[in-house]
Protein backbone atom coordinates (compact mmCIF):
# COMPACT_ATOMS: atom_id res chain seq x y z
CA UNK A 1 0.00 0.00 0.00
CA UNK A 2 0.94 3.88 -0.54
CA UNK A 3 -0.74 7.01 0.08
CA UNK A 4 -0.27 10.40 1.69
CA UNK A 5 -1.90 13.11 2.74
CA UNK A 6 -2.81 15.91 0.84
CA UNK A 7 -5.06 18.82 0.25
CA UNK A 8 -7.54 18.89 -2.77
CA UNK A 9 -9.20 22.32 -3.29
CA UNK A 10 -10.74 23.24 0.30
CA UNK A 11 -10.69 19.05 1.21
CA UNK A 12 -7.55 17.59 3.29
CA UNK A 13 -7.56 14.12 1.85
CA UNK A 14 -5.87 10.60 2.10
CA UNK A 15 -5.13 9.50 -1.47
CA UNK A 16 -2.85 6.12 -2.64
CA UNK A 17 -3.08 2.41 -4.09
CA UNK A 18 -3.57 -0.57 -2.54
CA UNK A 19 -1.53 -3.60 -4.40
CA UNK A 20 -2.96 -6.85 -5.07
CA UNK A 21 -0.31 -9.32 -4.47
CA UNK A 22 -2.51 -12.52 -4.76
CA UNK A 23 -2.73 -14.55 -7.71
CA UNK A 24 -6.05 -14.26 -8.05
CA UNK A 25 -8.17 -10.37 -8.74
CA UNK A 26 -9.71 -8.54 -5.85
CA UNK A 27 -12.61 -7.01 -5.08
CA UNK A 28 -15.12 -5.15 -2.29
CA UNK A 29 -11.92 -3.83 -0.94
CA UNK A 30 -12.62 -1.46 2.11
CA UNK A 31 -9.40 0.83 3.69
CA UNK A 32 -9.36 2.13 7.20
CA UNK A 33 -7.98 5.57 7.91
CA UNK A 34 -7.26 5.97 11.62
CA UNK A 35 -6.83 9.76 12.26
CA UNK A 36 -4.71 10.97 15.18
CA UNK A 37 -3.91 14.96 16.61
CA UNK A 38 -0.74 15.98 17.48
CA UNK A 39 0.16 14.31 20.72
CA UNK A 40 -1.16 11.03 19.18
CA UNK A 41 -4.34 10.80 20.50
CA UNK A 42 -7.39 9.15 18.58
CA UNK A 43 -9.61 11.74 16.65
CA UNK A 44 -11.59 9.14 14.81
CA UNK A 45 -11.74 6.53 11.66
CA UNK A 46 -12.89 6.99 8.08
CA UNK A 47 -13.15 4.99 5.05
CA UNK A 48 -12.79 4.57 1.64
CA UNK A 49 -13.78 1.74 -1.33
CA UNK A 50 -11.50 0.77 -3.77
CA UNK A 51 -13.53 1.35 -7.04
CA UNK A 52 -13.43 -2.21 -9.25
CA UNK A 53 -12.03 -5.07 -9.22
CA UNK A 54 -7.83 -5.38 -8.64
CA UNK A 55 -6.23 -7.87 -10.95
CA UNK A 56 -3.11 -9.98 -9.34
CA UNK A 57 -0.11 -7.88 -9.71
CA UNK A 58 -2.12 -5.02 -10.14
CA UNK A 59 -3.34 -1.78 -7.61
CA UNK A 60 -6.52 -0.31 -7.07
CA UNK A 61 -7.10 3.57 -6.29
CA UNK A 62 -8.33 5.37 -3.65
CA UNK A 63 -9.11 8.59 -1.59
CA UNK A 64 -10.92 9.78 1.16
CA UNK A 65 -11.92 13.29 2.88
CA UNK A 66 -10.38 13.47 6.72
CA UNK A 67 -10.62 16.29 9.25
CA UNK A 68 -8.21 19.45 8.72
CA UNK A 69 -6.62 18.52 12.44
CA UNK A 70 -5.47 15.57 11.61
CA UNK A 71 -1.46 15.34 12.47
CA UNK A 72 -1.12 11.73 11.80
CA UNK A 73 -2.81 8.70 10.08
CA UNK A 74 -3.22 5.12 9.96
CA UNK A 75 -3.90 3.44 6.56
CA UNK A 76 -5.11 -0.18 6.70
CA UNK A 77 -7.02 -2.77 4.41
CA UNK A 78 -9.49 -3.51 6.19
CA UNK A 79 -11.83 -6.32 4.18
CA UNK A 80 -11.87 -7.80 0.14
CA UNK A 81 -13.30 -10.06 -1.00
CA UNK A 82 -11.52 -12.78 -3.71
CA UNK A 83 -13.17 -12.18 -7.09
CA UNK A 84 -14.60 -15.18 -9.16
CA UNK A 85 -11.62 -16.37 -11.42
CA UNK A 86 -12.75 -17.10 -14.69
CA UNK A 87 -12.04 -20.45 -16.79
CA UNK A 88 -9.65 -19.80 -20.08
Amino acid sequence: MEWQPRVEGQRHVIAGYIHNHYRHPITDVHVRVEIFDASGEPMGDTHATVAGEVPPGGRGYFVVSVPAGGAAFGVTVHSFTFAPVQSP
